[in-house]
């Protein structure tokens, strides 16, 4: 059967602590077919095709199963997911098991929404 976790879920970033973090790391783990594949979508960027080995740093177990580290910044989302490879993430008949990671902060920062008081706005002319 063919599964994909990450753990922890979601990465609490502790920033109540001295110095605060800034990152976090969780553990993708995944059980797959060996036809089947590793595909991953990094915060900005999209769906790629993963070299299960490299990233492993398994030979050919990594076909089934393995296990990876990311890191994530408070905001930033991590997708990864199995596919067929009729029914990758970038084909029109998308079919897999996913998961979605995200960082968050353990404390939240209050955070100032408008930084320009320069007293302009609009199209001016």
């Amino acid at each position: 059967m063919t599964t994909i976790t990450a753990d922890p879920n979601p990465i609490v970033v502790d920033n109540t602590i001295s110095p605060p973090e800034t990152t976090g790391n969780t553990t993708v783990k995944y059980k797959k077919e060996p036809e089947e594949e590793l595909w991953e979508r990094k915060p900005g960027m999209g769906w790629a095709k993963v070299n299960v080995h490299t990233l492993t740093g398994l030979g050919d177990e990594a076909d089934f199963s393995g296990k990876y580290s990311i890191t994530l910044s408070p905001g930033e989302i991590y997708t990864a997911g199995v596919f067929g490879p009729l029914h990758t993430p970038v084909s029109t008949d998308p079919a897999g098991t996913k998961v979605v990671v995200i960082a968050i902060f353990k404390k939240p920062a209050a955070r100032r929404l408008i930084s320009d008081h320069s007293g302009t706005g609009g199209a001016h002319g």
